[in-house]
């Protein structure tokens, strides 16, 4: 992520906070816009659907992200299908994906697939991670 910082003057993050590697992700955009206050950085919370917690909880998510976001194309979607939808919103608008994918199933597995079938370039960061998703 730092060398994407040092390379653009404006980066926006999506993150879509779903997990404790969603998490780490965050804190580290976090560090890096106090540790390169002169650039354009921007984390955004990407979610599947709005919820009332962006409103009980507001100070919360104004202290950890610069923007909520609920793409159109998700936010009337059945549930059990938004966050598919989601998935494949945030690849499209991606330049790059960084993933922790360490399992050949699942919805990031799915999601990694997805970017690998757009030519999105990957960053997978997982541990072995190029002898489970050959």
């Amino acid at each position: 992520m730092e060398k994407l910082i040092e390379t653009e003057s404006t980066v926006v993050f999506l993150n879509v906070g779903m997990g404790r590697f969603d998490e780490v992700c965050a804190e580290a955009v976090r560090k890096l816009k106090e540790q390169y206050p002169e650039k354009d950085i921007n984390l955004c919370l990407l979610s599947a659907h709005f919820s009332n917690r962006f409103n009980t909880e507001k100070s919360y998510y104004q202290t950890f992200y610069d923007e909520i976001l609920v793409p159109e194309e998700v936010e009337y979607t059945y549930y059990k299908a938004a966050i598919t939808k989601r998935n494949r919103w945030m690849v499209d608008h991606a330049n790059l994906m960084l993933a922790y994918i360490d399992h050949d199933y699942g919805g990031a597995y799915q999601t990694y697939r997805y970017a690998q079938k757009k030519s999105v370039p990957i960053i997978n960061i997982a541990e072995g991670a190029t002898v489970c998703l050959k």
